[in-house]
């Protein structure tokens, strides 16, 4: 919970702002009312982190298979409704996690972690970790 001048403040709020992401765009990706956003407080251990995340990752996982890529999907926001196809809904999630994993990395160094965890896909296949 430390706070830093970059992302969301800290690991913790970043963490909960990617997951957040992931379950709205699983949503639309789902054709399904967007649940509300999950909020930094109350603040969450690590196990509870991990939790949500991998149940995020999963259903995002199930949701991008779901149709084809140029498949038109909406999304309202703030009260103007837009329309993306499944491919740039996916492109999108997945660079919104790459900008704060970088942001996550960033942190984790400042706070003296070494050596950090793996950040990308390449190193994440090279470790063998399963693919969706």
């Amino acid at each position: 919970h430390k706070r830093f001048e970059i992302g969301c403040g800290s690991l913790h709020d970043t963490v909960v702002h990617m997951v957040g992401a992931m379950r709205i765009w699983a949503d639309v990706l789902g054709v399904r009312t967007p649940r509300p956003w999950i909020d930094e407080a109350p603040r969450r251990t690590v196990a509870e982190l991990r939790a949500i995340v991998d149940e995020a990752a999963a259903e995002l996982a199930a949701c991008a298979r779901s149709g084809p890529m140029d498949q038109p999907l909406t999304r309202e926001r703030l009260g103007t409704v837009y329309t993306y196809s499944r491919g740039v809904v996916l492109t999108h999630v997945t660079t919104h996690g790459m900008h704060h994993r970088a942001q996550c990395l960033n942190m984790l160094r400042h706070l003296g972690v070494n050596p950090l965890p793996q950040s990308s896909v390449v190193e994440w296949s090279r470790a063998g970790c399963p693919r969706p």
